[in-house]
C-alpha cells in the first residue's frame, strides 16, 4: 500500500503519494503554496532517510502541471515538482495568435498531463514540452 502525506490548512487540502513523491489531489491551494508543501514533505522524506541510516538524495521529477500563466511572449507552466517552464508562444501558431482573453481559456486534461483550449482548437501535451 502507498504512504501518502496529507496536507490541511484553513480550508485548503493536498495529498502527496511519498514514493514517488506525487502530488495526488489539491483543493484551493495555489501553485506557490503547492511548491512549499512539496519541499516540506520532501525535506520529511529527507530526515527520516538520514534517522534511518540511509543519506540518499531523492529526486521525483513529474510531468504534471498545477498552474499555467503567460507574459506577453511566452507560456509558464508549472509543475507539481516545483519546476517552471516557460515556451514562447511563437512556438504555437494558434497561441501566438490569440488574444489574452482566448489564452486565458484554458483546462488541464488528464490531471494534468496536458493543456486544452477549446475556442482556439488547440491541446498541448506536457511531457513532449521537456524533451
Amino acid at each position: 500500500m502507498a504512504q501518502t502525506y496529507s496536507h490541511q490548512k484553513d480550508n485548503k487540502t493536498a495529498k502527496f503519494n511519498l514514493e514517488p513523491l506525487q502530488l495526488i489531489k489539491s483543493r484551493r491551494f495555489n501553485a506557490s503554496e503547492i511548491k512549499e508543501i512539496r519541499k516540506l514533505v520532501e525535506k520529511k522524506i529527507q530526515h527520516t532517510l538520514y534517522k534511518n541510516g540511509m543519506n540518499t538524495l531523492m529526486i521525483n521529477k513529474s510531468f504534471l502541471a498545477i498552474d499555467l500563466s503567460f507574459t506577453e511572449d511566452k507560456m509558464i507552466i508549472f509543475f507539481e515538482d516545483g519546476r517552471e517552464l516557460a515556451i514562447p508562444l511563437e512556438w504555437f501558431s494558434k497561441l501566438r495568435n490569440a488574444t489574452k482573453e482566448q489564452l486565458k481559456n484554458w483546462r488541464f486534461i488528464g490531471d494534468g498531463e496536458g493543456i486544452h483550449w477549446e475556442e482556439l482548437d488547440e491541446d498541448i501535451l506536457v511531457e513532449n514540452l521537456l524533451e
